[in-house]
């Protein structure tokens, strides 16, 4: 899937999918939802492996959502395994990642006593931490709405988002937005029940298998998760029996270097570390890289995101060569680093991230209302073709241009020489000629 890419997003609701006539409306991804709330067979979606299929067969990217009834995190878990299961289904096209669908269309929710924004943020938490821990993509899909007031801070922010957000010209939501649900289009011929559309606003990683923050060239392959006290990091490989550069997962400051351990199983305290690099970045967070085979900084040295700040290795407690990786709260305490593999640091947004996750509301921003004051001159230039009947009544700037795209066969008309009347040039044809002559007849009227 690339940025700008439109695709639908479809449940047992939408009836038979026809997937060829989506495409011709523009598809080139679909998001199917893989049931609702805990881990029942009886809430499985009646249509998830049909459409998973129909997808395989025509070569469609996909992904994957699961509604939430959630009220606590517990349940959230169980939702998790539920999406897990299904995830058994996916095959090779699976590129969009797993997504928990987080509102409360049906008003269960609100019934059922609603939980407050910290118990949410945390059914959030709870559901992707156990997918990605499971080596899958995943994110969550709410209202911009939810997303500003109900499911912000720094406890979800690694997360990626799906944003819905409709009857508006951008998002009202985009820190680390990768898609945007906008409308439901007018003539939908692609299925029974009309459907959502959406814009992709970022590349996201494909499966499991995606490019790394903090492996130069590999794509992530997680070997041992994070399991607070007992393993306080997340363990990582290239591909299996693979090596790789290690790079610095975003700019900041090496405030420790290790260096001078070999291969000792069993070891413990710092020197279970092997060989490593530690990072203080801006936000006041730290990222540890261990077990490194060689290191290429020195402490105290400044670092940019990406620079490669050692190679992978087999030192310190390790059973064969692999990253350990670590993020550090401002406090120097430990964190589940799983979201932040292939993410920006709470509070910490890189220059290219910000760029993929704000550029089309900057871009809406600018053209906007060069749009509007186009469509503005356009309605001004209908109103001239319809006051001046003859050549000789004409502004000469205006003059001009009609008789220039008339000439080249640009616009229709009877053209405007000897006094003919030019009444037949339409509105549309009026604001060519304001956009293309902008420039040149400024100031002229």
């Amino acid at each position: 899937m690339t940025r700008g890419a439109k695709g639908v997003d479809i449940s047992e609701m939408n009836g038979a999918f026809d997937l060829s006539a989506a495409k011709k409306q523009g598809a080139e991804f679909v998001i199917v939802r893989c049931g609702y709330g805990g881990d029942y067979k009886s809430q499985d979606d009646g249509r998830y492996v049909e459409n998973l299929r129909k997808c395989e067969e025509a070569g469609m990217p996909y992904g994957v959502y699961l509604y939430s009834y959630a009220l606590t995190a517990g349940q959230a878990e169980s939702e998790a395994r539920h999406a897990l299961r299904l995830l058994g289904h996916v095959g090779s096209f699976f590129r969009l990642g797993m997504w928990f669908d987080m509102e409360d269309a049906d008003g269960y929710k609100k019934r059922n006593g609603m939980p407050d924004d910290k118990a949410l943020r945390d059914i959030c938490d709870a559901f992707c931490g156990a997918v990605k821990s499971a080596g899958y993509d995943t994110g969550i899909y709410a209202p911009a709405s939810w997303l500003k007031n109900r499911l912000n801070g720094p406890q979800l922010a690694a997360w990626p988002k799906w944003v819905a957000h409709w009857a508006v010209s951008a998002p009202g939501y985009t820190h680390n937005m990768v898609l945007w649900q906008y409308q439901s289009p007018p003539g939908d011929v692609a299925s029974p029940t009309a459907y959502d559309w959406n814009l992709a606003y970022a590349d996201f990683a494909k499966g499991s298998d995606h490019l790394s923050r903090v492996l130069q060239e590999g794509e992530n392959q997680i070997t041992q998760g994070y399991k607070a006290g007992s393993h306080d990091g997340v363990d990582l490989v290239k591909k299996q029996d693979e090596l790789d550069t290690i790079i610095a997962h975003s700019p900041g400051t090496v405030v420790m270097v290790q260096t001078g351990h070999g291969n000792a199983p069993g070891s413990t305290g710092n020197a279970s570390y092997g060989n490593l690099v530690k990072i203080r970045h801006e936000n006041g967070y730290y990222t540890l890289y261990a077990h490194l085979e060689s290191v290429s900084v020195k402490s105290g040295v400044a670092v940019s995101k990406g620079q490669a700040i050692g190679y992978m290795g087999n030192t310190g407690n390790s059973y064969g060569a692999h990253l350990h990786f670590e993020v550090r709260g401002a406090s120097d305490s430990r964190i589940d680093p799983t979201p932040y593999i292939n993410a920006d640091l709470p509070g910490l947004e890189t220059e290219e991230d910000m760029t993929k996750a704000e550029v089309q509301a900057l871009i809406d921003s600018a053209v906007k209302p060069l749009q509007a004051e186009l469509t503005r001159a356009g309605t001004e230039l209908a109103a001239l073709a319809k006051t001046y009947a003859y050549i000789e009544d004409v502004p000469e700037w205006y003059r001009e241009g009609v008789q220039y795209y008339v000439d080249e066969g640009l616009v229709r008309g009877k053209g405007i020489k000897d006094g003919k009347p030019f009444l037949d040039l339409t509105a549309t044809e009026c604001r060519m000629i304001t956009l293309m002559y902008r420039e040149q007849t400024e100031g002229t009227k």
